[in-house]
């Protein structure tokens, strides 16, 4: 009885005594929807296998499969392509920044970061002992000693001091180091392309295949046994293309024993690790998980998991045994008997995206190169390609959806429409787009098409090549609010065609440079055109040129404009990211300084509640300054909420992270926090203004201790009558 009216006192203390506190610095908040990230490397800790990848950190939960990614961009470090990871005896995640070791051709190291769970440090090689960005390898030595290979040597950290061994002071064979392993004491095992490496303490002794029994040269990936012998995998001639004579070499100390796997079922070996049983669990280059005694090989699954080929495997055996293969399609798990693919669902079919539309306040289209065209309703995401359904190309370069709800597509083998679940393909080529009014249109090659009862009917046009330019094909088209129809050029500038006539206004630049990309009209009716040399303003009469020299624009390679209900632009450029412009203020987004997954944007689509969807070659990003409203699929509710409602988190109990739902009807300061037992605040989800809307955010208690919880949202309504509603709700945190 005294516990019940303890309870019933917490519930009273939250609903009652917690005032509203001042609203904040509110933070611009960011979602993103990517493919399955691309695994690079992995380590695990406890209950966890943290994974490097092309999308930052990612803490997946063994058990659950749940992840928590981290974007390495937001905390201020310089990329989220992680290339190796050690963790430490203090928990501290130590993470090489950009590129992929010894595979890397086309991204550029930024260096060393540590990662305490907290806060981020970053190490290069202007403000440490680090002679090169590029960090191959990493482990932690039984000292605690954290060691770094690059293509510049190897080093060593202990906290204060940085010792760098190299050619010039040591009896390294090669700086380009390739892996590393730990063995017992002080010992540290390093494989180059020149050789074997042993480091105990400060003595280094190299093994190469003149002075040992080593038979090969370049060393791939190094493991220790139970025994404490170092297993390494080589080749003989070394070098990615077309190495001669692989080997498996056993070293004891004493003996070497060598296995050549050259003529077996498998090309080569990505990594290598042993378990508790002594057993050699292998990754092959071919994609096959096999597992190796000493003896015999064989493979370690009949069901293999899905293969890979674009990307160097990793490999990790827990502590239960389970094998955890990372690959450039995600983290695959096998248990000894099945596989599992995490995350279960992909959310994206590839990355590199081409066009996005917004379907209402429902459903989002996304256009991709390669990937088919993905649905996404608000939870859920559904993909459609050559395989499932009638679209006739997986390439969708354009994605135009109109009032009613039909969506049109512009793919490598013609237009199609979408009615339902009826797919219709119309035998043209040309780009969708729609009217002020929502109508759908495409604009072929020298015909425009106004579709109009489930048909694509041909309009008059003029010849655009009577008008006296060298013209290209349209590369965009616009019907403005007034009804006049506006094309832009691959080479010819701008057309004009109104009820009296067509005209030509050309850029005052020289073919190439006047083709346009895209257009846009503003709400004086002014039309906004982006090319490749800037952003360009036509008021009827009169060009306006902005540029880098002379606005905020992060490029000139202008690739999509889109303007919201306040009037601001967004402009997203070639390679420099994304910027607003209110007519006075410029704002640039990238991905050094905000969420954006990558600095190549596509398209961006604003919806009705503000957010902007933007479309790039990394992902797609959803970005509102206020806070994201996410709208519930159309089968659960097509309407904003009439209420304020808070729903029981998910999953409950949890651990560490789980997801808080709430709507509310109004456009109100919002406060949700959650308490301890005793009442006390232990953490602020949300505070800021917020507009009607479904919201959902995640809470993330790795610092907390098990035990009950309670999360309380309080909406003070912004209409004059300063009404405050609060609701409370019990959560429990299980470790």
């Amino acid at each position: 009885m005294k516990t019940k009216k303890v309870f019933h006192f917490i519930v009273l203390f939250l609903i009652y005594s917690v005032g509203w506190e001042p609203l904040g610095a509110q933070n611009p908040e960011w979602k993103v929807f990517t493919e399955r990230p691309m695994v690079t490397c992995m380590a695990e800790e406890g209950p966890y296998i943290w994974l490097g990848t092309n999308h930052g950190l990612v803490r997946c939960d063994k058990d659950s499969g749940t992840s928590v990614r981290y974007d390495l961009a937001k905390q201020g470090l310089p990329s989220n392509m992680i290339s190796s990871i050690a963790i430490d005896s203090s928990g501290n995640k130590w993470i090489g920044i950009g590129g992929q070791g010894e595979y890397d051709t086309g991204y550029s190291g930024f260096g060393l970061a540590r990662f305490d769970g907290v806060s981020w440090n970053l190490f290069n090689t202007s403000n440490s002992g680090l002679q090169s960005n590029s960090i191959s390898c990493l482990a932690i030595g039984q000292d605690g000693k954290t060691w770094i290979g690059s293509d510049r040597g190897l080093v060593s950290y202990d906290g204060g001091r940085w010792i760098v061994f190299d050619t010039s002071n040591s009896e390294l064979p090669s700086t380009n180091i390739t892996c590393l392993a730990v063995g017992t004491g002080n010992c540290i095992w390093v494989g180059t392309d020149s050789g074997l490496v042993q480091l105990v303490d400060t003595v280094l002794t190299a093994f190469t295949s003149e002075n040992s029994g080593l038979p090969v040269k370049y060393i791939r990936c190094l493991a220790l046994d139970t025994a404490g012998a170092v297993w390494a995998y080589g080749e003989k001639n070394g070098g990615l293309w077309g190495p001669v004579g692989k080997w498996l070499v056993r070293y004891n100390g004493t003996n070497w024993l060598a296995y050549s796997i050259t003529g077996l079922d498998f090309s080569g070996i990505d990594c290598i690790v042993t378990d508790k049983n002594d057993m050699k669990w292998v990754v092959s280059t071919d994609g096959d998980l096999l597992k190796f005694d000493g003896f015999a090989w064989r493979f370690g699954s009949n069901d293999h998991f899905e293969k890979s080929y674009s990307n160097r495997f990793s490999l990790v055996v827990d502590t239960g045994r389970v094998k955890w293969v990372g690959t450039s399609k995600g983290l695959f798990k096998y248990d000894g008997e099945s596989w599992t693919i995490l995350p279960r669902e992909a959310q994206l079919p590839t990355g590199n995206l081409l066009s996005v539309a917004i379907e209402g306040n429902r459903n989002v289209w996304v256009g991709t190169w390669g990937g088919g065209v993905a649905k996404f309703d608000g939870r859920q995401w559904v993909v459609f390609n050559e395989s499932n359904s009638s679209l006739p190309s997986d390439c969708v370069q354009r994605v135009a959806v109109s009032s009613d709800g039909i969506v049109m597509m512009k793919t490598l083998n013609g237009v199609v429409t979408v009615e339902d679940t009826n797919w219709m393909t119309h035998g043209i080529h040309g780009i969708p787009f729609i009217d002020f009014g929502g109508s759908l249109w495409v604009a072929g090659m020298d015909t425009l098409f106004q579709f109009d009862g489930g048909t694509l009917s041909p309009c008059l046009m003029p010849d655009f090549h009577e008008l006296g330019s060298t013209i290209g094909p349209i590369s965009c088209a616009l019907i403005d609010s007034v009804g006049r129809k506006w094309f832009g050029l691959w080479g010819g500038g701008l057309i004009e065609l109104n009820n009296i006539s067509c005209i030509c206004h050309p850029l005052p630049f020289s073919a190439p440079s006047d083709s346009i990309f895209c257009l846009a009209e503003d709400r004086h009716g002014n039309i906004w055109a982006g090319t490749h040399i800037g952003l360009c303003r036509f008021d009827g009469v009169d060009w306006a040129f902005y540029t880098t020299v002379n606005s905020g624009l992060p490029s000139n390679s202008i690739s999509c404009i889109s303007i919201d209900e306040s009037g601001s632009m967004w402009i997203g450029t070639i390679g420099a990211g994304m910027a607003k412009f209110d007519g006075a203020k410029w704002q640039v987004f990238n991905s050094s300084n905000s969420g954006l997954p990558s600095n190549s944007v596509s398209c961006i689509a604003i919806d009705g509640g503000g957010n902007k969807w933007i479309a790039t070659n990394g992902g797609l990003a959803v970005f509102n300054e206020t806070g994201i409203v996410m709208h519930e699929a159309e089968h659960q509710r097509e309407t904003l909420p009439g209420s304020f409602v808070l729903y029981q988190n998910f999953p409950n109990p949890f651990n560490p992270t789980t997801e808080i739902r709430y709507q509310i009807s109004e456009l109100s300061n919002v406060s949700l926090k959650v308490y301890d037992v005793l009442g006390r605040e232990v953490r602020t989800l949300v505070n800021r203004k917020q507009g009607p809307g479904t919201y959902e955010v995640r809470f993330d208690a790795s610092g907390l201790a098990s035990g009950v919880y309670f999360y309380r949202i309080e909406a003070m309504l912004i209409n004059g009558e300063q009404q405050r509603i609060a609701k409370v709700k019990k959560l429990m945190l299980i470790k």
